[in-house]
């Protein structure tokens, strides 16, 4: 008994970190989409940046890169079993 709660416990910390990563994940996502108009704005309509916004927007840039890195297989998968 003792085991399938320490089983079901584990279970439920594990799921729980998934969804905080996926919240994560989410803001990340909406927080990209923000940047990327607000580049694509200040672009389209030629207005100059001050250069710490530019700094600023080289290191997301660079962010992003190492982020792609990651995904690309330089992270192991983790996979779930089943705990009966």
């Amino acid at each position: 008994m003792q085991m399938q709660s320490s089983c079901l416990l584990r279970i439920f910390e594990i799921r729980k970190r998934d969804m905080m990563i996926a919240r994560f994940e989410q803001h990340r996502s909406l927080c990209d989409e923000i940047i990327q108009q607000q580049r694509t704005l200040i672009s389209d309509n030629n207005i100059s940046c001050p250069k710490e916004l530019d700094e600023i927007y080289e290191l997301y840039l660079q962010e992003m890169g190492d982020i792609a890195l990651d995904r690309k297989g330089s992270l192991p998968d983790l996979h779930l079993t089943k705990v009966e």
